[in-house]
């Protein structure tokens, strides 16, 4: 990717040439230029941007790549120079406040010993909630010139101080607004197509110039009610996930209203809750979309807490945020059947066997996907592309599911085996499980011990069913 600038307005000014190195997310790896005032117009390499889970500053070079030879290493020095690398110190929408440097500033009250060090600040900006630098609130070093700033986007000075490239759009930070079109305003008509972050810079920031993802709801005071509503980070792709990674941004408002109905905003806070959970070192993901894993939303209460069932309090699961795609969905749908069965978590997937057919049709749905949709097809929910990591994510979870469930119908053939051997078949042929008999057992379990409605959904048959005192469940034995 790469950019040329006519500095003097015509082909007659000075024609400055750079050029960016991405990965496959679009984060900026390297930067090059090609500039009649640096290097003899010879290709430089400019800068190398340093990344932990996001990006942590810039190392700035000045490494002319023109002719790049083999480096003979035998007998070779090198020399470290501290001063080239800025990192950055940013707020929580991302903003760059401050770079220092990986040097140090050595503080000596005698001129002979070190007392302390301190930071060597290269830049430090203040910023008014839509961007603008604020007057008199900026520092910089000489030749201290950062490439990033609000929101943590690269400024665009080539058009005109105060614009910043935000992927997709031009931003202006003096007026609050982008210089073109959403290009989803479609999926917003109570905005303004040129709006930045739904008119609300304090809680949200802009992501490459699209919406940001976040479950914004409002909380009675009086009642607890809740009302929620969902932004996705796409509209275009709704299993799309921004840089803050698996997850949602949470914006949570409280109100009271009085007697003649005036309404009184009391707070507001904003936080990221993350479904991002991994197993094997991080390498495989455990959750996906909204309802894909262990975590789960829950409904808020008056003192802006989670009802997850802590404190002694029933769990109060949240529906309202709809899935990102079919997979998604068959998860949503899956998490709904263990509420009408009162299971919850890992025990309801790993030891309760009223959740075996709940856990059967959702694997179910998940092979069927994987049978008959490739990256690239159209997604039965959602009608927009299937990508690589909802395959993936859909064969994580049938891998899972399908062991979970052959482990219980095994442990279900086997009890009803031993306490109603007139009605049942062996559950092994020799050392070998017969599948065929387990089904056939496993068919009698949910006959005398589950109901199914006119809907497929699956409760627990009346006195069948002992609870434990963890919340658990177990089948009761004939007398």
């Amino acid at each position: 990717l790469s950019k040329t600038v006519n500095v003097g307005g015509d082909m007659s000014g000075v024609i400055t040439s750079t050029f960016y190195v991405r990965d496959a997310t679009g984060n900026v790896m390297s930067v090059y230029t090609i500039d009649p005032t640096l290097n003899n117009k010879k290709i430089t390499q400019v800068e190398a941007d340093l990344y932990g889970s996001s990006r942590l500053g810039i190392f700035n070079l000045n490494r002319v790549v023109d002719n790049l030879q083999s480096a003979n290493y035998i007998n070779s020095t090198s020399t470290f120079e501290r001063g080239d690398k800025s990192f950055e110190l940013n707020n929580q929408l991302g903003n760059v406040l401050v770079t220092v440097s990986d040097k140090t500033i050595q503080h000596s009250s005698d001129n002979a010993t070190i007392d302390y060090n301190n930071a060597d600040v290269v830049t430090a900006n203040d910023y008014y909630p839509f961007g603008m630098l604020q007057p008199g609130r900026q520092y910089e070093q000489i030749n201290g010139v950062y490439r990033y700033g609000f929101n943590g986007k690269e400024k665009d000075n080539d058009i005109e101080n105060g614009t910043q490239d935000y992927g997709m759009r031009i931003y202006d930070t003096r007026l609050g607004r982008f210089l073109s079109v959403d290009p989803i305003t479609e999926s917003y008509p109570m905005l303004t197509p040129y709006q930045f972050s739904s008119n609300r810079p304090i809680d949200g920031k802009d992501i490459d110039g699209k919406e940001y993802g976040s479950i914004n709801v409002i909380v009675d005071i009086n009642t607890g009610e809740n009302s929620t509503l969902y932004i996705p980070y796409d509209a275009t792709q709704l299993n799309l996930c921004g840089p803050q990674g698996r997850g949602v941004v949470y914006n949570i408002q409280f109100y009271s209203k009085n007697a003649a109905g005036v309404t009184t905003v009391l707070d507001r806070s904003s936080f990221f809750y993350s479904r991002g959970a991994t197993t094997f070192l991080g390498l495989v993901h455990t959750e996906y979309g909204n309802y894909l894993g262990a975590t789960s939303f829950y409904y808020i209460n008056k003192s802006g807490d989670f009802i997850d069932g802590h404190n002694n309090m029933k769990p109060q699961y949240n529906y309202d945020a709809p899935a990102v795609d079919a997979v998604d969905e068959a998860a949503k749908m899956h998490d709904m059947g263990y509420d009408k069965l009162n299971a919850t978590g890992s025990s309801g997937l790993f030891d309760d066997w009223g959740t075996t057919p709940v856990d059967e049709k959702a694997l179910g749905t998940w092979n069927d996907f994987l049978d008959k949709y490739k990256e690239g097809d159209k997604d039965p929910f959602t009608g927009q592309p299937v990508t690589s990591d909802e395959i993936s994510s859909a064969w994580n979870a049938a891998k899972l599911f399908a062991m979970t469930t052959n482990e219980k119908k095994l442990s279900i053939a086997v009890f009803m085996q031993n306490n109603y051997s007139n009605e049942t078949k062996p559950t092994m042929t020799g050392r070998i499980a017969n599948a065929k008999n387990i089904e056939t057992n496993y068919q009698l379990f949910l006959k005398k011990y589950m109901d199914q409605d006119k809907n497929g959904t699956w409760t627990r048959k009346p006195n069948m069913w002992t609870e434990n005192k963890d919340g658990t469940y177990a089948p009761n034995k004939p007398h």
